[in-house]
């Protein structure tokens, strides 16, 4: 996959909630071979594998890529998600990343560097289990944010890295008529 530059919607299965016997599909796990050094689209990539409940993503290269948006969209079934290697400097859709990801109880964003990212809406919509999620290296230049947090828990727990950023995810989850405690990573 080395020359491969787009990878949208590559495992996508229709949707979420797609009835496609595709669904079935449990387990990804990428070999030595995988690379996605030139990939610049991750769109929809795994978008509606609704059965998925284990994806190592410790060989993907996201340093190119600039769309995100539904790339776990539908991918309810997942309750652990480790994107620590994920380079998101290149970034600028995250539309919907996580929408519908309703097992997740813990994401560990804080690697993400989300400065070029001007679109994140419905980014967590109905990320209905998630209480921790770590956006510690985050900076919100976002434009289009609607719903981002929208039928997500009570009560969840955000690290974010500065007063900007507390104060941003806070009129965040207010536009969504949430609750949670936003706090300041430490040093």
């Amino acid at each position: 996959t080395s020359q491969v530059d787009n990878m949208d919607a590559m495992f996508s299965f229709g949707g979420a909630g797609s009835n496609s016997s595709s669904t079935k599909l449990t387990t990804i796990i990428f070999g030595e071979y995988w690379d996605t050094s030139q990939v610049t689209d991750m769109h929809s990539m795994f978008m509606g594998c609704d059965a998925l409940t284990n994806i190592d993503l410790s060989r993907f290269d996201t340093s190119k890529v600039k769309n995100m948006s539904d790339m776990f969209c539908g991918c309810n079934k997942l309750t652990n998600l480790n994107l620590n290697i994920f380079n998101t400097s290149q970034v600028t859709d995250m539309y919907e990343m996580f929408k519908w990801c309703s097992s997740l109880t813990s994401l560990d964003l804080s690697s993400f560097d989300t400065n070029q990212v001007t679109n994140m809406n419905y980014m967590f919509y109905s990320c209905s289990s998630l209480t921790n999620l770590d956006m510690r290296n985050a900076t919100f230049n976002a434009t289009s944010y609607s719903q981002m947090f929208y039928n997500i828990p009570n009560g969840i727990n955000i690290i974010v890295k500065d007063t900007t950023a507390k104060a941003w995810i806070e009129s965040r989850l207010s536009d969504a008529g949430e609750t949670g405690t936003v706090t300041i990573a430490s040093a």
